[in-house]
């Protein structure tokens, strides 16, 4: 799928609808994320570091049996290994400090945390990828952001670990330099290269960290049986498909725009944690989730939009607010030496 679909184009509107499509498909999976990892009752770090090497693993395997069906290479070349290999060691790290802090501290707050991510992220992309900043994303932004309020803050604090919150908080500074360094490399790469070597580096770089959390080399495969069920569920379910989706959405739609459709994530989280441990949902909660679905809603509707529907509504807005007393009586004349 992804195979077929990589262009280094400029995105069309299909492109963007697809973009769009893939990331709220993508923060489906990725919502179910934190509840797995808390179900499994292990160390975060160790559980980061089996599912990116299932995840590589799966990747490795991808293209390999692509590479012989189309008599193509089998294996990531060098320019690959240089392309994505800091963006993984960036997701690496930001795997192991979230599910670290997300087994110390409430869900809640590990999602309320996450969805801060678009203030830092929209205003570097601006600056950094030169992404302009419309209008409506500021606006959709901040109602969702408000919705994310209504449901975290309602939450039940019992369990809370600030320690937990900095790990998270930590997180999402390395995914924030995750998604810029990613941007980059996705324009060298197709999404299946870009995700088998990230993975691996992401892999490589969780090691070391959960071999020191795990005490020793024996210990870090002692898992419970549902432990390695959740484990490989997540390494296809957010390790391949959500964040394949993401890599592969990030030649179709700007770095901003995925960070704030990524906003109906918290609401799902909140969700799942309540369906499957056992979590309170408040009815303040549910409106915060109306809040958010709408603004994301309005987000993707937009974003997907081709540039002529844009800027007709652009010219509709303008139109709208000018004096009821101008009127356009004939067409404006123009001379060579004025054009």
């Amino acid at each position: 799928m992804f195979s077929m679909l990589d262009r280094k184009s400029a995105p069309s509107p299909d492109k963007r609808s697809e973009g769009v499509a893939a990331i709220l498909i993508a923060v489906v999976g990725l919502s179910l994320g934190s509840t797995m990892v808390k179900s499994t009752g292990s160390p975060g770090p160790v559980v980061a570091f089996w599912r990116l090497l299932i995840g590589a693993v799966l990747w490795h395997v991808f293209i390999a049996v692509r590479g012989h069906r189309n008599q193509t290479s089998r294996v990531v070349d060098r320019a690959a290994w240089r392309a994505a290999t800091l963006p993984g060691i960036a997701f690496g790290v930001n795997l192991s400090f979230f599910f670290s802090g997300v087994t110390r501290t409430p869900i809640a707050h590990a999602e309320f945390i996450g969805a801060l991510t678009p203030l830092i992220i929209v205003p570097i992309a601006a600056y950094r990828l030169k992404e302009p900043i419309q209008r409506y994303l500021v606006i959709c932004g901040v109602f969702a952001l408000s919705g994310v309020t209504l449901i975290l803050s309602s939450a039940d604090a019992k369990g809370t670990s600030y320690i937990g919150d900095l790990m998270v908080l930590a997180a999402n500074m390395f995914w924030i330099t995750y998604l810029l360094l990613s941007k980059k490399a996705r324009t060298l790469l197709s999404t299946p290269h870009f995700m088998t070597v990230m993975t691996s580096a992401a892999c490589l770089t969780t090691l070391p960290i959960a071999l020191i959390t795990a005490g020793s080399p024996a210990k870090l495969g002692n898992l419970s049986t549902k432990g390695w069920v959740l484990i490989v569920v997540m390494a296809i379910t957010s390790g391949m498909i959500s964040h394949g989706l993401i890599a592969w959405a990030q030649q179709r739609i700007p770095v901003g725009t995925i960070s704030l459709l990524q906003l109906g994530q918290p609401g799902l989280g909140v969700l799942w944690a309540a369906t499957f441990l056992g979590e309170s949902v408040k009815s303040i909660q549910l409106v915060g989730m109306a809040v958010v679905l709408a603004a994301v809603g309005t987000i993707a509707w937009r974003s997907a939009q081709k540039p002529s529907d844009q800027n007709t509504a652009l010219l509709n807005e303008i139109l709208n607010e000018m004096p009821d007393t101008v009127v356009i009586t004939q067409p404006l004349a123009c001379s060579a030496r004025d054009s």
